[in-house]
């Protein structure tokens, strides 16, 4: 049985913005993996100004050490891998 506590975060997750949806990503990923991502030089690079999304470029990474990326996608697609290892191999 789901928690209504869950569900509340479920709906509101799947209401926000793709932009949001990454800031939250993002910054989650620092919170959880510090060393990982806050150690290194956080790229957000795939959004333009007004904060879209810009396809096919990855949407943050960070360089973890030689020929090592990792990458934050938060993405609804159900194909999430392909499309960040895809975007990842233009870095």
């Amino acid at each position: 049985m789901t928690r209504p506590l869950t569900r509340t975060i479920e709906a509101a997750l799947k209401g926000i913005s793709a932009n949001d949806l990454q800031c939250l990503a993002e910054n989650m990923a620092c919170i959880k993996f510090p060393e990982r991502f806050n150690g290194g030089t956080l790229m957000r690079r795939g959004r333009n100004i007004e904060g879209q999304t810009t396809k096919n470029w990855p949407d943050a990474c960070v360089s973890t050490g030689p020929g090592m990326i990792d990458g934050i996608e938060a993405t609804r697609q159900a194909n999430w891998a392909k499309h960040l290892l895809d975007d990842i191999s233009k870095v």
